[in-house]
């Protein structure tokens, strides 16, 4: 697995910046209340996080400069562009904060309103102004060359804004805010703070890879002493405050008890004294002879004696604490009163809860005047009421404790009135006052507002001055009031102040001690170290080879000055990167880079302490060669290299212009299709190419300086023997022979050709060319017997077969010739087609001999006269023969006699017309679907009962010719009778406006393997026998007078009713009625008259039920209606008086006049019970002679 790139300083401080700015923006943002615990990470703006988010983007792109130079001048002014576009926000509102200005760029959320520490919400505080516009003034220099004065400029800057963090991060930890009052300037919270912290260090690591000095070996001495004293101060400072911090929250801790304290214990002091107060008046207003004075003056004002006494006890209550004392009558007209009532109106004055006292008051005249009003009551009544006041020395000896503990203590004391604290004078505010309950927001206010909620406790806050005080709140008892005991943070911490100076006191001596401890022990070990590193600088700078040291991560930390030349990059743009990267061809980093991980890891690899040869890449993307040796240097977990890298490229490419003129002379014998050998004079094997290895079965490796005699093997080597002493005499040979050879004989042409000295011109060895000649030998074996095939296929073939060239003379013909046209095919050859076939065909076949000496592969049909009593027909097919340049040089030409298969199509073509006659006349729709549901066939039926051509309708989907509904109601029987079961079924059919109902039957097309092909449809048009069976139902079921149902469809649909009222639970009702004196009528007038009355009666009779209800004829003049679904008796009452009322009107006779009709009907209400049909019509029957009996003309009723 590939390692993770390990980033530089740079990058991680910036990375931290960003996802420390990014975090609190997106919080902002989304206004989520993740991380409430962090500090000041509820107060921080969308404005410092996105500068710092912005500032640490752009650090982390500098941070990727070689060297820490810009690539490009494009990138440089991108660079100082964006740096000068981010200061604009922090001058802006640095301008704000010192001319006190608002330039509307203080970006809120919504809702968010200032507070006393924080009065411009959404503005970053001056000295983080400050900080940022060093920052990024210091990017912009770092973007640009690395001149004298901009490094100046630029540290001091960085310090500058470091030393700002650090200020406000200390700050955090000790408190100074609330120390020193840096409340109201310095607003920098610790997310921000801590940002600017990162983005510091990260601007301060781009300094030093810009300026060149962290390269610089003079300056590595000077760069240890100032990190060592660096180290040494933060350990110092950071322990300081650790200490001072954990002493000042104990101490704050302990002040905060000794204030909640003061005031729990003076509250309970307090309720005290004011309980004791209320218990006094309502004692003395209880006291018999109280009660008894002034229920005598109640009922006699006038009696002097009573009056005089009620005095002298008024009198004598200013002995027991009372400072004034009055009594009133029931109406508030006084009767006796003692002393001086201080409090007036417009006196400050505080009112007790309802539920303690209800009339009572906690007063302000220069000290606290409890004032109570308490009913006098006799017997349930109010017969007078005691008023007084008494001073609660007490309370104002504990307040003024409090008060004089040192000038900024005070004690609040206040009750609630509806939304606002109202506050009695104190020492720090003189005039009595309110304080709302809670903020714009609805939180709770100050301290006082928590205490009248109930709460007890301490904290840190501003009071209504601004100031910043320790405050305790607590609620006193049941008197509905609250105290808040307060002082000023400046007095509270001013000894631990002092202590804080004294510890930055002590803290400076001991790091400046510390520091110059430190460096007279370093200085020495560090001079020791540079020497030692200038020394080694130098013997590696002048060494021949390449050197490359790497760190445990893998990135480059020494790159000497042969490196320099070898590769082409400088000291300065190596350090920092992956060797990978930078001279490792990309085809070879993936497996450098793991071989690399496990280096790291193990100390081990197939490079360590060896001398390996690999490929690298210069800058300017070249391949070069070069020899590496690798030593493993433990380094804490893993382990770092030390590498010397050697350029042999030269000695390679000798080495490979040797192996490539090997490699030439292998391929070009190689491409030879023959066995190619060099032997010495010793008949040793100098060379042997590819072929000659794999039929041998040798080695390449093994084969130089084989015996001829081994390779070749006793039996071959005889054959070769005699030549090979020839060709060591100089003489050329050439010869072939036979041996045995995969399975059979082998035959071989061989070559031997004298290799002579290019210097003394004497035989030296030899060159052995071996050509394998089987495969031509099998060759001419092969193609005679393929020509003795051909021609026994193509004879008897029953086909007419030749062969002709282009100007149409025989080549070839096959012995079809003599046997079909009695022409004898060795007589044909060389003749033209012309001169052996007749004038007619020629003629035939002219034009597509053309076309297929054209090049075209033409089929075609002939036909000659009559032979033995008929005409004979040929398919013929014509391929032109080309030769290798892609001329025509002939034509094969083949003929079938397709007389009988013309025939026997002609006949297939009668059938089917005469079957397709006969189907198109008849009345039946028949078509064929195949497996696919697709129309294959349809007779002219089809069109005319459907609208559709056949000739379009076949290959059409079913589905697409009937719709989807009707495919829907098809397809199960469909898929059915293609599974081969015959099926038959009626459906009615909507087409063309017209509506048929067929019989149809599905027949499987089984085929002789057992497979069904498709399915044979036959549809029958029964609508006429369906119309006279439909006829023959209304006769069976309706009166054929009155046209309402007879007598069978009435018991039926009364069956029905009654078991739906059943199921239903509702009541149904029958009703029973005749015409009366209907024989009269007949008799009368005819009985054409008493079928117009039928009639008639049957017609008023359905226009007065609804059309849910039933209205049947039973017989002559009889008739019923069934009535459902009723709401009970009364709904049945109201359809039978309305049947008797519709029947009233005169009738019209036939030829003119009218008569009379009235109706007797009688109706059967069913509820539940009963015994079915006949019981319910038998009850209506009784209840219509009840109406007759009645006198005709009304309805009588039976519920049951």
């Amino acid at each position: 697995m590939t390692p993770l790139p390990r980033l530089s300083t740079a990058r991680w401080t910036a990375l931290a910046c960003m996802l420390v700015a990014g975090f609190v923006a997106v919080r902002w943002c989304l206004q989520l209340d993740l991380g409430n615990f962090l500090p000041g990470l509820a107060e921080i703006g969308i404005v410092s996080s996105v500068l710092l988010l912005l500032g640490g983007a752009t650090a982390w792109v500098m941070a990727g400069w070689r060297s820490g130079q810009a690539p490009s001048a494009a990138a440089r002014r991108a660079v100082q562009g964006l740096a000068l576009l981010l200061a604009v926000l922090p001058a802006l509102m640095l301008i704000e904060a010192v001319g006190g200005l608002s330039l509307g760029i203080d970006i809120t959320r919504p809702g968010v309103l200032p507070t006393a520490l924080n009065p411009h919400p959404g503005r970053i505080s001056p000295n983080g102004c400050v900080a940022l516009l060093l920052l990024f003034g210091s990017l912009g220099l770092l973007a640009g060359p690395p001149r004298t004065l901009a490094r100046r400029l630029s540290a001091a800057g960085i310090f500058a804004a470091a030393g700002i963090a650090l200020l406000g991060i200390l700050g955090y930890l000790l408190d100074l805010e609330r120390l020193y009052h840096w409340g109201s300037y310095n607003r920098l919270t610790l997310p921000t703070a801590a940002g600017l912290a990162l983005l510091a260090l990260s601007t301060w690591e781009l300094r030093l890879g810009w300026s060149g000095l962290r390269e610089r070996i003079d300056l590595h001495e000077q760069r240890i002493t100032r990190r060592s004293l660096a180290v040494l101060a933060l350990v110092a400072v950071a322990a300081g405050a650790g200490g001072f911090a954990a002493l000042e929250s104990e101490f704050e801790h302990t002040r905060k008890e000794d204030v909640r304290s003061t005031a729990v214990l003076t509250a309970e002091a307090l309720v005290s004294a004011v309980d004791s107060g209320v218990w006094l008046a309502q004692t003395i207003a209880t006291r018999p002879i109280v009660v008894e004075q002034l229920t005598a003056l109640a009922s006699s004002s006038a009696d002097i004696a009573r009056r005089e006494r009620l005095r002298t006890i008024t009198r004598s209550l200013l002995t027991a604490g009372v400072t004034a004392a009055r009594f009133v009558d029931a109406t508030g007209a006084p009767l006796a009163e003692a002393g001086a009532f201080a409090a007036q109106v417009g006196t400050p004055s505080l009112a007790l809860a309802p539920d303690y006292t209800a009339t009572s008051r906690l007063a302000w005249t220069s000290g606290f005047l409890l004032a109570t009003d308490v009913p006098v009551m006799d017997r349930g009544e109010v017969v007078g009421r005691f008023q007084s006041e008494q001073r609660l020395a007490l309370m104002d000896r504990l307040v003024m404790r409090i008060r004089d503990t040192d000038a900024s203590s005070d004690v609040l004391i206040c009750n609630r009135v509806d939304k606002v604290a109202s506050c009695v004078p104190s020492k720090l505010y003189p005039q009595a006052f309110t304080i709302p309950m809670f903020d714009a927001s609805g939180n709770v206010n100050l301290p006082i507002n928590r205490a009248l909620l109930g709460e007890t406790g301490v904290m840190l806050t501003p009071d209504l001055r601004g100031v910043p005080v320790v405050a305790a709140y607590v609620p006193l008892g049941r008197t509905g009031l609250a105290m808040v005991v307060k002082a000023d943070i400046d007095a509270v911490f001013a000894v631990i102040r002092q202590r804080l100076g004294w510890l930055a006191l002590l803290l400076t001596v001991l790091t400046l001690l510390g520091t110059w401890v430190l460096r007279q022990h370093v200085r020495p070990l560090v001079k020791q170290l540079a020497g030692e590193q200038a020394r080694c600088r130098a013997i590696l700078d002048n060494s021949s080879d390449a050197f490359i040291g790497l760190d445990s991560e893998g990135l480059i930390t020494d790159w000497n000055l042969q490196a320099e030349r070898l590769f082409g990059y400088t000291a300065a743009e190596a350090r920092g990167q992956r060797v990978a990267e930078l001279i490792i061809p990309p085809e070879s980093r993936a497996a450098h880079e793991a071989g690399m991980a496990h280096f790291r890891r193990t100390g081990q690899g197939r490079v360590v302490n060896q001398r390996v040869e690999l490929m690298a890449q210069h800058r300017d993307g070249r391949q070069l060669d070069v020899e590496l040796s690798v030593a493993a240097v433990a380094a804490g977990d893993g382990y770092a290299a030390h590498a010397f890298v050697r350029d042999v490229s030269q000695r390679k490419a000798t080495a490979r212009q040797l192996a490539a003129s090997e490699q030439r002379m292998r391929d070009v014998t190689n491409a030879i299709p023959a066995m190619v050998g060099v032997f010495d004079a010793q008949e040793r094997c100098v060379f042997a190419n590819d072929l000659a290895l794999k039929v041998h079965n040798v080695d390449r490796d093994k084969a130089i300086g084989l015996p001829m005699r081994d390779g070749l093997g006793e039996a071959s080597y005889a054959l070769h023997e005699a030549h090979v002493k020839a060709v060591l005499q100089g003489q050329r040979q050439t010869f072939e022979g036979s041996l045995p050879w995969r399975d059979g004989t082998g035959y071989f042409q061989i070559h031997l050709v004298p290799m002579r000295d290019a210097q003394t011109d004497a035989v030296s060895g030899f060159y052995l060319m071996t050509f394998d000649i089987t495969a031509l030998r099998s060759a001419q074996l092969k193609q005679e017997r393929s020509e003795r095939r051909l021609r026994s296929i193509t004879d008897n073939l029953p086909a007419l077969i030749s062969h002709l060239d282009t100007d149409g003379r025989y080549l070839f013909a096959n012995r079809q010739f003599e046997t079909l046209l009695k022409l004898n095919p060795e007589q044909l050859l060389g003749q033209r087609i012309d001169e052996v076939r007749d004038a007619d065909y020629v003629a035939q076949v002219r034009p597509w001999l053309a076309k297929a000496m054209a090049g075209q592969t033409v089929v075609f049909e002939s036909e000659t006269g009559p032979s033995e009593g008929q005409a004979r027909q040929y398919q013929q097919t014509y391929v032109p023969e080309f030769d290798t340049a892609g001329l025509v040089v002939g034509v094969f030409a083949v003929t079938f006699d397709i007389t009988d298969r013309k025939l026997a199509a002609q006949r297939l073509s009668d059938a089917q017309a005469h079957l397709k006659a006969i189907a198109d006349n008849l009345p039946v729709l028949i078509s064929y679907i195949d497996r696919r549901h697709r129309m294959t066939f349809v007779n002219k039926t089809f069109e005319e009962w459907m609208g559709v051509d056949p000739e379009l309708a076949v290959g059409s989907h079913l589905k697409a010719l009937i719709g989807p509904d009707l495919y829907a109601q098809r397809q199960p029987a469909l898929e059915q009778a293609l599974r081969g079961e015959r099926i038959e079924f009626e459906v009615v059919s909507q087409a063309l406006g017209l509506t048929r109902h067929l019989h149809t039957v599905y027949i499987p097309d089984r085929r002789a393997d057992g497979n069904v092909a498709g399915v044979y449809t036959l549809s029958t048009d029964v609508t006429a026998t369906k119309d006279v069976e439909r006829r023959l139902q209304e006769l069976a079921r309706i009166d054929p007078l009155t046209r309402l149902p007879n007598r069978r469809e009435f018991e039926e649909r009364l069956t029905l009713a009654l078991a739906r009222a059943r199921r239903s639970q509702k009541a149904l009702a029958l009703i029973f009625m005749d015409i009366d004196h209907f024989k009269r009528i007949n008799d009368g007038h005819g009985h054409a008259a008493g079928d117009a009355v039928l009639k008639e009666f049957a017609t008023r009779i359905r226009g007065a039920v609804r059309s849910t209800d039933t209205a049947a004829r039973l017989a002559g003049d009889e008739f019923v209606v069934i009535l459902e679904s009723l709401q009970g008796d009364v709904e049945a009452s109201q359809v039978a008086a309305k049947l008797v009322d519709a029947i009233r009107p005169p009738m019209p006779l036939p030829g003119g006049g009218e008569i009379l009709v009235t109706t007797s009907v009688g109706m059967a209400c069913w509820g539940g019970v009963g015994e079915g049909a006949e019981d319910l019509l038998d009850r209506a029957d009784r209840a219509l002679y009840r109406a007759k009996a009645a006198g005709r003309d009304t309805f009588a009723q039976t519920i049951f």
